[in-house]
């Protein structure tokens, strides 16, 4: 947004200019809280979407992780199984 601001004032070609740092980022958004629970029914659904292209079914999970700090980010590796 600055930056574009920055060039919208550097086209006008009148003299003027605009610059800005930053110094400190501090978020002034609440980290999220996610329940797991809920992450990995999103990510059976997700995945189902993708087995249902490809005609097979998803199976138990394989693996999960997440990295460290991060509240509302799991991956989740399922097994495929292939309808009868």
């Amino acid at each position: 947004m600055l930056t574009n601001l920055q060039a919208t004032i550097a086209k006008k070609n009148n003299g003027v200019t605009m610059s800005f740092s930053i110094q400190g980022t501090q978020s002034s958004v609440q980290p999220l809280t996610c329940s797991q629970s809920d992450l990995l029914t999103d990510a059976r659904t997700q995945a189902q979407k993708l087995a249902d292209g490809a005609g097979v079914s998803v199976g138990n999970i394989l693996a999960m992780s997440s990295p460290t700090g991060a509240a509302c980010l799991l991956t989740v590796r399922f097994a495929l199984l292939r309808y009868q």
